[in-house]
């Protein structure tokens, strides 16, 4: 009978959900226009782990957890993930 362990990895991200606006290519006296609606202020904050399990047979898993409020996790709320 062999050892059985598990390896997590974990991560927190935010996502906004207002796209960016940089410089782009267009015809001299033809500004392009991008339309973008100005309430896109949101953003989305996910946390996820992978978990490695080794035992008699390799098993993967990934789990992920979005923030009720859209907020930063933080040390409570990553408590509550695990």
């Amino acid at each position: 009978m062999g050892k059985d362990f598990h390896i997590f990895f974990i991560d927190e991200a935010g996502f906004m959900l207002e796209p960016l606006v940089r410089a782009t290519w267009a015809r001299r006296g033809h500004t392009p226009v991008l339309k973008v609606s100005e309430n896109r202020h949101d953003r989305i904050s996910v946390i996820g782990t992978m978990e490695i399990r080794m035992a008699e047979s390799k098993r993967f898993s990934f789990l992920f957890h979005l923030s009720q409020d859209n907020t930063n996790f933080r040390g409570h709320t990553i408590v509550l993930f695990l």
